[in-house]
């Protein structure tokens, strides 16, 4: 026998004489009237909660194959993973990291874009020509070599292995930092995160 979504009881309590029982995810929940009859009643709360809980379960119950076909794959992986001692994989953790993927690439530019974009925010600034033609020269070699990349946040760690470390010395205070690492603040785009 179906258990029922939702039921009503009659309770010895010195203050409530009624106690609903309902379903919502995965615990149990109740709640507690002093009447049965009436709009603040134990039968307009059940009336009412069993509309929400009838419409909840056939918004989600409405899964296609290929969906059904993720689910048991997502399992499948986890299974997989917790064998070889990788914890908290998850349907959820997963959907979250691909989601902030997303963002992330939707956020991002090419590098040649961010260059410009950061060669027209230092010339707002009013930086002296000698500093922007100096940074000019250091730094568009690199960003017209590497113009198809993408860059976010994503993608700073590999940024930071390229090539055009030799030509960094160290920063004196007072001094503008050097041109590479001026670059690696021009690939995180922070002025976009505002």
């Amino acid at each position: 026998m179906a258990r029922e979504i939702i039921t009503i009881k009659k309770v010895k309590h010195p203050r409530y004489k009624f106690r609903v029982t309902f379903r919502q995810g995965e615990s149990y929940l109740q709640k507690y009237f002093t009447a049965k009859s009436g709009p603040d009643g134990a039968d307009a709360f059940m009336a009412e909660k069993r509309v929400e809980l009838l419409n909840e379960g056939r918004k989600h119950a409405d899964f296609t194959d290929d969906e059904r076909k993720a689910v048991i794959r997502c399992r499948e992986l986890a299974e997989g993973f917790a064998a070889a001692g990788v914890k908290g994989f998850t349907l959820d953790a997963a959907l979250t990291f691909y989601a902030d993927h997303l963002h992330l690439r939707r956020r991002s530019v090419n590098v040649l874009a961010a260059y410009d974009e950061f060669v027209e925010t230092r010339r707002k600034e009013g930086v002296s020509a000698v500093h922007l033609r100096d940074f000019t020269y250091r730094l568009e070699r690199f960003a017209k070599k590497h113009a198809k990349r993408l860059v976010g946040r994503d993608h700073d760690k590999g940024h930071r292995c390229l090539d055009f470390r030799p030509q960094e010395r160290p920063a004196v205070q007072g001094q503008a930092p050097p041109p590479a690492s001026q670059l690696l603040w021009l690939l995180r785009r922070p002025w976009l995160h505002r």
